[in-house]
């Protein structure tokens, strides 16, 4: 089984991290086999997606913990 997020918007901040975390040690721990966090663009701002930094730090995070994550853009019809 993997663990599945999704994010509207743009995502940053100490919230979206903790939840990173958690995934990642449930991953470590053997209750998932991957991660992978999803993300949707806001109808109100058009953004979406993670911050430079928080994803760098996510995909850092990641490596060192020996997990295997997926980002998903979906990005909008004409987008």
């Amino acid at each position: 089984m993997d663990l599945h997020e999704a994010k509207v918007g743009f995502v940053r901040g100490p919230f979206a991290w903790r939840q990173f975390q958690k995934d990642l040690a449930l991953a470590k721990a053997g209750s998932a086999r991957g991660i992978e966090w999803h993300f949707f663009a806001s109808e109100l701002t058009g953004k979406l997606g993670p911050s430079h930094r928080l994803l760098a730090k996510m995909e850092q995070a990641a490596q060192a913990a020996g997990v295997s994550v997926k980002f998903v853009m979906h990005i909008p019809a004409g987008g």
